[in-house]
């Protein structure tokens, strides 16, 4: 994996203000924000995760044994999702296990070493890092495709939605992002150019939301502005490698290009 890059954007005109704003050996593949709002990365190769301090970034959470891929934040705890490494020959390459960084490590007392959690049943799709937190458990795709919550006290997994229709044997739902309002928020990895949400306080098997976003890039990740609670997305070309960002309305029927 090569290094990985953070652009400073205007979150209210959506405008690039420094492009390459900083670089993180080993890759950049999840943010999510932490302690006070500020923002974590994880750094894939580099198996590290960093605190964006101003115009640095500082390894303020900890290391892992594998490949830091996902990473999210709840109950003063981090998570993250580690991936067997694709060169390592093991029969393992790209197999995705969970970690938890303990709630006495703080911005006071930073660096650890991430902590394995017992392996979920059913696994998590294979190359597929992506991980939300929600109420205590981790939201992540299945080896079939299908959402399901894994319980961080019982260490059990219950099924939230059957999202397979919407991958194949080598793509599975993935981007997750809680919203403050509940909403789950995903994409089917490039099947589609669609965007897709649930609420995870309906505990029926009501159908996930779908919209057609119309755009011609790849979407990437979701984000959410913690002061205004709008949702945002990004996407790419991976040709030219042009980065966009999207605004989605609140009745999620549009996605809103931001120009700049």
């Amino acid at each position: 994996m090569g290094d990985g890059y953070f652009h400073q954007v205007d979150t209210a005109s959506g405008a690039a203000v420094q492009a390459d704003y900083l670089t993180f050996t080993g890759g950049l593949v999840d943010a999510t924000y932490g302690y006070n709002n500020h923002i974590y990365v994880t750094s894939g190769g580099g198996k590290a995760i960093f605190e964006l301090r101003g115009d640095i970034a500082v390894p303020a959470v900890g290391t892992t044994d594998g490949e830091a891929r996902g990473l999210s934040f709840g109950d003063a705890n981090f998570y993250t999702s580690e991936m067997v490494p694709f060169t390592t020959g093991t029969g393992d390459d790209g197999k995705i296990s969970f970690d938890k960084v303990w709630a006495k490590i703080s911005p006071v007392d930073p660096f650890s070493r991430a902590r394995a959690l017992p392996e979920p049943n059913p696994p998590v799709f294979t190359f597929q890092s992506s991980i939300a937190y929600y109420n205590n458990a981790i939201i992540y795709a299945d080896i079939d495709g299908k959402i399901y919550a894994y319980d961080l006290a019982a260490k059990t997994s219950t099924l939230v939605r059957d999202t397979s229709s919407l991958g194949n044997s080598f793509a599975a739902v993935t981007a997750f992002m809680v919203s403050s309002d509940d909403y789950l928020y995903f994409t089917d990895n490039a099947v589609t150019k669609n965007i897709y949400r649930l609420k995870l306080t309906d505990t029926s098997t009501a159908p996930y939301e779908t919209l057609a976003t119309g755009i011609n890039s790849f979407i990437f990740s979701f984000t959410e502005n913690p002061w205004t609670n709008t949702i945002w997305f990004s996407s790419s070309d991976f040709g030219p490698g042009d980065f966009y960002l999207y605004e989605i309305d609140s009745a999620f029927t549009t996605a809103t290009h931001a120009e700049g």
